[in-house]
C-alpha cells in the first residue's frame, strides 16, 4: 500500500488518485493472494508446473486485472490525462502490473535456493551463468556495441540464458536471470539507450512488458516442470 501510494504521488496525479492507486494495488494483492492459497498444497517456491500456472494466472495476470481496472478508474475519476485513449492506458497498466508480479514474487520466495550448492562446480557455473546474462544484456540493451533498432530483433536472444538458468539452478536460477536481464534493459531504455529507446513512453513500455512476460513464463514454467519431474 505504502509503495504504491508514494510511486503514485511522486507522479502528475492528485493525492486522491494516488491514494485510488495505493488501494486498487492493495485489492488485487489481497484478492491474487486469497485464491492462490485456496488451492490446496499450493506453494510459492513453484515446485510444481500447477503451482507456476497458478501464479501466472490468478497471482500475475488476474490480479492485475483488478488493479489496472480499479487504478485506472481512480486516475480518470480524478481527473487524469494525457493517456492515450483509456484502452491502452489499461492495457499498459496491466501488463506493468503483472510483469511485476512475475519478476519480483518468484525471486522473494525462490531465489534462496538458487544459493544451495552442492559443489564447487555448481557454483562456478552459476557464476559463470550470471557474467554471460550480463554480457548479453550489455551487447542487446546497452546500444553501446550495436547501435540502432538492429538489437530490437536481437531482445529474445537472451532466452536460451533463461533456460540454462531455470534447468541447472530451479525457479531461483530462473527468477534471478531474468530479474537481471529486466533490470538492465528497463535502465537501459530509461536513459535513452538499446532497441526499445527512441519511441513513445507507450510503445516502450509494451515492448519491454512483452519481452519480460515471455522470459519469465518460460523460465518458471521450465523451471517447475523439471522440478516436479525431479
Amino acid at each position: 500500500t505504502a509503495g504504491a501510494f508514494l510511486v503514485a504521488f511522486q507522479g502528475p496525479a492528485s493525492i486522491f488518485a494516488a491514494l485510488g492507486q495505493a488501494a486498487s494495488a492493495t485489492l488485487a494483492v489481497v484478492t491474487g493472494s486469497a485464491i492462490l492459497y485456496r488451492i490446496p498444497g499450493f506453494n510459492p517456491a513453484l515446485l510444481r508446473l500447477r503451482d507456476a500456472i497458478a501464479f501466472i494466472v490468478y497471482g500475475a495476470y488476474g490480479s492485475a486485472t483488478i488493479s489496472a481496472t480499479f487504478g485506472l478508474a481512480s486516475l480518470y475519476l480524478a481527473g487524469a490525462t494525457g493517456y492515450e485513449g483509456l484502452g491502452k492506458a489499461w492495457l499498459v497498466y496491466w501488463l506493468g502490473d503483472a510483469t511485476g508480479a512475475l519478476l519480483v514474487t518468484p525471486l522473494v520466495f525462490a531465489a534462496p535456493t538458487a544459493f544451495r550448492f552442492t559443489s564447487r562446480l555448481k557454483a562456478i557455473k552459476f557464476a559463470a551463468m550470471l557474467a554471460l546474462v550480463t554480457t548479453f544484456c550489455v551487447v542487446v540493451f546497452s546500444g553501446l556495441v550495436i547501435e540502432g533498432t538492429y538489437t530490437r530483433n536481437m531482445s529474445l536472444a537472451v532466452l536460451p540464458l533463461v533456460m540454462w538458468a531455470a534447468i541447472d539452478f530451479g525457479t531461483g536460477g530462473a527468477a534471478i536471470a531474468v530479474f537481471l536481464i529486466s533490470s538492465v534493459a528497463t535502465l537501459a531504455t530509461a536513459i535513452g539507450a538499446g532497441p526499445f529507446a527512441g519511441t513513445s513512453p507507450f510503445v516502450g513500455a509494451m515492448r519491454l512488458d512483452v519481452v519480460f512476460s515471455v522470459l519469465a513464463l518460460t523460465g518458471l514454467s521450465l523451471a517447475a516442470v523439471i522440478a516436479e519431474r525431479e
